[in-house]
C-alpha cells in the first residue's frame, strides 16, 4: 500500500510539473500571437493531455511491466501512444482547425520534431552523467585498491 501512495504522489508531482509547463509554453505563444485571454476549453485540454501524458510516460518508463524492455522500444510505445492522445485533445479542444490539412501535417511535423529534439537530450545528459559516475566509480575502486 505504501507504494501505492509513493507512486501516486510521483504521478501528482508529474502532472503539476508537465501542466505548468505546457500552460507557460500556450502563455508565450498565445502573447507572441497578440492573445490577450486564456480558453479554460485549452487549460482543460493541457489538463487532460497532462494526466494522461504522465499515466502513459509512467507505463513507458517507470512500470514494472516496461522495466525489461530495451528504450528503443519504450520510446517507440510512449510516441504511439501519446501522439493519439495528444491529436485527439487537439480536435477535440480545437486547437488545430479540422478543415486544415496543412495544419495537422505541421502539427505532426512539430511532434516529430520536438519528440526527436528531446530523445537526443536525454540522450547526451544520460552520456554524460553515465561518464561522470564511472569516473567517480573508478576513483572510489583506485582509493579501495590503495588501502
Amino acid at each position: 500500500m505504501k507504494s501505492f501512495w509513493r507512486g501516486l504522489l510521483a504521478w501528482k508531482t508529474g502532472v503539476c510539473l508537465a501542466f505548468t509547463g505546457a500552460s507557460v509554453i500556450y502563455l508565450i505563444i498565445a502573447a507572441l500571437m497578440g492573445e490577450r485571454t486564456v480558453s479554460i476549453l485549452t487549460l482543460m485540454g493541457l489538463l487532460v493531455v497532462s494526466v494522461a501524458g504522465t499515466a502513459i510516460q509512467y507505463l513507458c518508463f517507470a512500470s514494472p511491466r516496461t522495466e525489461g524492455w530495451r528504450y528503443s522500444l519504450r520510446l517507440g510505445l510512449f510516441a504511439l501512444l501519446f501522439l493519439p492522445l495528444l491529436s485527439a485533445c487537439a480536435w477535440v479542444f480545437r486547437w488545430i482547425p479540422a478543415e486544415y490539412p496543412s495544419a495537422w501535417l505541421i502539427f505532426f511535423g512539430l511532434f516529430l520534431l520536438a519528440f526527436v529534439v528531446m530523445t537526443a537530450g536525454f540522450e547526451v545528459y544520460y552520456r554524460i552523467a553515465g561518464k561522470k559516475y564511472d569516473g567517480l566509480l573508478g576513483e572510489y575502486k583506485r582509493e579501495r585498491g590503495k588501502r
